[in-house]
């Protein structure tokens, strides 16, 4: 697998599947059956809306901008949802998302069935190291600037399959990590 450097920029606004929002999609799977094995997107949230129903896929919402929303997953209690805090729930359970401040949010969706992958955040300091590690699918630059290899990761990037590789940030940067831990297959981007 190559490296894909996807630019935050080059992104193609489309609306969410049921129409409440716009989404972008970053990089993804599909079955033959054109069913979501895998997908990363990133959705603006503009207003309270419903979000869109993803059968029988479980799904990471980050916020990656934006000071919190608020989840309400089926009928459990709503969740607050804060910068750079990874929140699992069920794709295909009615949620409702209050937004009391425009955001936006980076999602991955993985079928049940397919594999499992996770997700998690940090905060890297300017000038200080990091080593991605191997079962990597994608990191995804919140803020600020992430030098891997050779390539620069500013706000809104995006590098699949980075891959072992060192990386630095060039200032403080927030990242957003999507990593296998389980045989899922990464080879069709």
């Amino acid at each position: 697998m190559v490296q894909t450097m996807v630019r935050g920029a080059d992104l193609v606004a489309k609306p969410w599947p049921n129409g409440h929002g716009i989404t972008r999609d970053v990089a993804g799977k599909q079955s033959l059956d054109r069913r979501i094995d895998w997908l990363i997107s990133i959705a603006d949230l503009t207003r309270d809306a419903d979000f869109s129903y993803f059968a029988d896929c479980d799904r990471y919402f980050t916020l990656v901008d934006g000071e919190g929303v608020e989840l309400a997953v089926g009928a459990g209690v709503p969740v607050r949802c804060t910068p750079l805090v990874p929140f699992f729930f069920a794709g295909d359970v009615p949620t409702r998302c209050r937004v009391r401040t425009p955001a936006r949010a980076f999602n991955v969706y993985v079928a049940r069935d397919y594999g499992r992958i996770e997700v998690s955040a940090r905060i890297v300091a300017g000038g200080h190291r990091i080593r991605l590690a191997h079962n990597l699918v994608a990191v995804y630059c919140a803020f600020g600037k992430l030098i891997a290899g050779d390539h620069v990761l500013g706000q809104g990037d995006t590098l699949v399959d980075p891959g072992i590789l060192e990386a630095r940030a060039g200032e403080a940067a927030g990242l957003v990590f999507v990593q296998t831990t389980q045989g899922v297959d990464q080879s069709v981007l």
